[in-house]
């Protein structure tokens, strides 16, 4: 009796551990993927033009969290030399808020890049994100907002001899699919 009684808790106690997310088992799990969105650098003294954004990217999840990081380009939408455009690299982490089939998460990460706006820089943001995930079996699509900062400031010269520093803020919104 005393087994029965002890193999029942167990098994109880193991329904109320937290379920994986996206319904797989409690193992390190690899996932391929793009995202694609629009990005608005925004600053108070200099008008620029929105930026389309194309990233593969490689995740790797373990329940509740997931490591991502890919490679990827910015292109300006339009034709200026007030559009940031360039090669990208990004590293983050998200955290699912919940076992759903819609499930929420946010997520944080580093974005070193080589932009050409006005002429060769090196940048690096970093971001703040808050999404959605809907996922069928093997398959995923998400939708993202986020916040970026740059951390090391842009140099700008107009066409001058005259350089400012720059700190823009981006808002981005973004779709991904993952098979």
């Amino acid at each position: 009796m005393f087994a029965a009684l002890f193999l029942f808790s167990r098994d109880a106690k193991a329904e109320w551990e937290p379920p994986p997310t996206r319904g797989h088992g409690w193992i390190v799990r690899g996932m391929t993927g793009v995202r694609a969105g629009v990005v608005l650098p925004v600053w108070k003294d200099l008008a620029v033009v929105p930026s389309g954004y194309l990233l593969a990217e490689l995740t790797i999840e373990d329940g509740w969290w997931e490591v991502c990081g890919g490679v990827g380009a910015m292109v300006g939408l339009e034709q200026s030399d007030r559009a940031m455009q360039g090669a990208i690299v990004e590293v983050g982490a998200r955290r699912y808020l919940a076992n759903l089939s819609l499930a929420p998460f946010v997520g944080a990460g580093l974005s070193p890049r080589l932009l050409f706006f006005d002429r060769a820089k090196v940048a690096v943001t970093a971001h703040a994100a808050l999404g959605g995930l809907v996922s069928v079996g093997q398959q995923a699509l998400s939708v993202e907002m986020r916040l970026a900062q740059h951390i090391v400031p842009l140099r700008w010269s107009g066409g001058s001899d005259l350089v400012d520093h720059y700190w823009p803020t981006e808002l981005g919104a973004f779709v991904g699919y993952w098979w």
